[in-house]
């Protein structure tokens, strides 16, 4: 996800998510990402992502959950991380390997 820094890819709410469907049916989600505040004014970037990649997601977010014994249930994208994503390239199949590693590392 270009254009973004890390810290605003992690506030995004789920809220703020939309599924969207093309022509050919296939699915994609629209992140409505809050990318700069210039004094009074708020810049929101649109970003899209796969289906795919947002299963990715959601799948890695309720095993960790699940394996910590607590409630999968969250309000951000990225809920609780202890991964900060520094610069704007952001890759999710990465962040997705980095949550398994973590998990095979606290058995």
């Amino acid at each position: 996800i270009t254009g973004c820094r890390g810290a605003e890819i992690q506030n995004i709410r789920l809220d703020d998510i939309v599924r969207e469907t093309n022509n050919n049916g296939d699915v994609f989600y629209s992140l409505r990402v809050n990318v700069a505040k210039k004094r009074s004014n708020i810049c929101i970037r649109e970003v899209v992502i796969s289906k795919s990649e947002f299963d990715a997601i959601e799948e890695i977010h309720k095993l960790h959950f699940k394996n910590k014994g607590q409630d999968s249930r969250r309000t951000y994208l990225f809920q609780k991380s202890k991964h900060r994503f520094k610069d704007n390239k952001i890759n999710i199949n990465k962040i997705a390997i980095k949550f398994n590693k973590n998990q095979n590392l606290t058995y």
